[in-house]
């Protein structure tokens, strides 16, 4: 069982890694019940929006939040893995992955404080527009309270990969919140961040 999680980190940080500027974002949507589920044409309508689109109303009652990666330059090189962490005062149900990949929860997750790391069917996915989901959180009835996406506690960051495989930090301007009993934007900035070089090495030391 250990081998596979390490084989499965690794895939989410590459060995070496040689990028130019990307810029990338992580959002967090809040729609209702009807607008759930990883089948059917939900992911298709969320995936097929530009960043600016990705609003968030305030919603009473069961509602879903996903979690989606948003990159302005459509991916050009795809996305292969993702791992970020989240901080909330929700009342969660639990989540749901989408990426058709496999993933590595943190003891605990999806509670507050925790991180996860995730990757795409077949190690490489190149969506149709600009957003990527990830997957989404159930809100028990009644739910209410803020949620961020945090760095990764077990690595210290949030980081993605492309199907290169090259692997960058997000900077903590490009990681979206949102409270649900106001709505909110989605975060579309672009900024320069630096690549980061992993090892095998430095994943063992984490797991």
């Amino acid at each position: 069982m250990r081998l596979v999680v390490l084989i499965l980190i690794a895939l989410a940080l590459p060995m070496s890694v040689f990028a130019d500027d990307w810029n990338a974002n992580i959002n967090v949507v809040l729609t209702t019940p009807e607008f759930a589920g990883c089948s059917g044409n939900h992911l298709g309508i969320l995936e097929s929006m530009v960043c600016e689109d990705l609003v968030s109303t305030p919603i009473e009652g069961i509602a879903f939040l996903w979690v989606v990666m948003s990159d302005g330059d459509v991916f050009p090189d795809g996305i292969g893995g993702i791992q970020f962490g989240i901080e909330h005062e929700k009342d969660m149900q639990g989540w749901s992955l989408c990426t058709g990949g496999a993933e590595i929860p943190e003891d605990g997750w999806p509670a507050s404080g925790t991180g996860n790391a995730a990757t795409w069917g077949g190690g490489c996915y190149y969506p149709p527009g600009e957003n990527a989901v990830v997957g989404f959180f159930t809100l028990n009835d009644g739910a209410s309270g803020w949620m961020a996406i945090t760095e990764d506690p077990r690595v210290g960051t949030a980081l993605w990969s492309d199907c290169v495989p090259v692997s960058q930090d997000f900077a903590p301007e490009l990681l979206g919140s949102l409270d649900n009993s106001t709505g909110g934007d989605p975060n579309c900035d672009e900024i320069a961040t630096p690549t980061i070089e992993s090892s095998w090495g430095r994943v063992k030391a984490h797991y």
